[in-house]
């Protein structure tokens, strides 16, 4: 068989990746927080048909001929820029300028993202809309005595984390992430700072559905704090952060890929004539 045969359906399946890729980008146009994913490409193994010659006496050297047998992947990379942050004028919804995630809980589990629709529930505690997590607080509870009730953020469980709002109380939520009850004489109290979460290599991450992630073996641990610590960015309330699909560019890569995908096609087109003119050579 021919070389060329290879390489064409190497062609058409990873091309056909690059467009399922880029058909998610485009299906999530709208979502918040989603972040686009990027395919790239890379040479498989080359035949070598001749090594390369040194060159010796009166002769100089020749360079190796080899031949290459495809295309893969090379990888597929998150792009984690910031999108366009919206405003919605809701208090619970809330947007990140700058980096970090959203820390959210269930039991003992933790996930991290950057959609930020959360609301109340039925017994006050601040939670994704999307699913039911609980968002988690980025300090150190305190006693009755403001005294830390554990040394580092790290002892404290998920469940008292979780930011709870006193019933029928009027509370705020301003750019440090602190979360203020309006008291009758209209000062504040606050009685948490919500939490955000940095990486060292936030592509890492994996995602999980619902606009979560959990970390990888490359992803780095969390780094949780509150907002500003750790290289995170600001709380901005009433917004929400939008995807950060570039259309104008997935349309591009849509046509190029598609492209790409006719090309390859032709080279197992014109294999497929070379060999049936081999085949006829006996008549």
């Amino acid at each position: 068989m021919l070389r060329s045969l290879f390489s064409g359906v190497s062609g058409l399946r990873n091309h056909q990746t690059r467009m399922d890729v880029i058909g998610n980008n485009i299906a999530n146009v709208n979502t918040l927080g989603y972040k686009t994913s990027q395919v790239n490409f890379k040479d498989i193994f080359s035949q070598t048909l001749k090594g390369a010659s040194a060159p010796t006496g009166g002769r100089g050297g020749t360079n190796p001929m080899q031949v290459g047998l495809g295309v893969s992947i090379a990888n597929i990379s998150v792009n984690h820029t910031q999108g366009s942050l919206q405003s919605t004028g809701r208090i619970t919804d809330l947007g990140i300028e700058g980096d970090g995630f959203f820390i959210v809980s269930i039991g003992d589990e933790k996930y991290y993202t950057r959609a930020g629709n959360f609301e109340l529930d039925s017994e006050g505690y601040l939670v994704s809309a999307t699913n039911g997590y609980y968002l988690l607080r980025g300090d150190i509870p305190l006693d009755d005595d403001d005294n830390p009730l554990y040394t580092t953020l790290d002892e404290v469980p998920n469940d008292e984390r979780r930011i709870q709002i006193p019933s029928d109380a009027i509370f705020i939520i301003d750019q440090a992430g602190d979360v203020n009850i309006v008291n009758d004489d209209g000062s504040l109290t606050k009685i948490a700072t919500i939490g955000l979460a940095k990486f060292n290599n936030p592509g890492g991450l994996l995602k999980t559905g619902d606009n979560l992630y959990v970390p990888s073996n490359n992803s780095g641990v969390a780094l949780e704090g509150i907002p500003g610590e750790n290289g995170s960015g600001s709380i901005m309330p009433g917004t929400l952060e939008m995807s950060n699909v570039d259309l104008a560019q997935e349309f591009t890569d849509m046509i190029i890929t598609q492209r790409g995908f006719q090309a390859n096609s032709r080279i197992i087109t014109v294999s497929d004539e070379i060999l049936n003119e081999l085949i006829n050579l006996k008549r």
